[in-house]
């Protein structure tokens, strides 16, 4: 109740087994809030360990997490070092370059293999 209160008018991805503060942009890019490690985190925030159960059954190994936010996780625990961090502050701009590598990366991600998926997050899921 309270996660579904803080993502407000936001589309979520629910299906029954699933209630996340996840969209799919389009087939292959999807965007999320910053998922909560900590108790009182997870209260308000989509769990990590339930976004990684998430991405590995729809996935398997074709995803790759873009984490924008300067704030770090233990990505070994639950998405297996799929992380790349590409950091600027909230609600501002970030350089042309740092954009283009964090674009880059994520195109030549997508090219790889035609099941990639790039899955996209800052804080709340929305300012970046």
């Amino acid at each position: 109740l309270i996660r579904k209160y803080v993502s407000g008018q936001r589309n979520r991805l629910s299906d029954g087994e699933y209630d996340l503060d996840l969209t799919y942009v389009t087939p292959r890019v999807l965007a999320m809030s910053f998922p909560g490690v900590t108790f009182l985190q997870k209260m308000y925030r989509n769990d990590i360990t339930t976004v990684s159960k998430y991405v590995k059954e729809k996935h398997g190994d074709h995803y790759w997490i873009y984490n924008l936010t300067g704030t770090e996780y233990d990505e070994d625990k639950c998405f297996e070092d799929r992380i790349s961090t590409y950091q600027w502050e909230d609600l501002h701009s970030p350089t042309l370059e740092l954009l283009f590598r964090a674009c880059k990366s994520m195109f030549d991600f997508l090219c790889q293999d035609p099941k990639n998926v790039v899955i996209i997050h800052c804080n709340a899921g929305k300012g970046r």
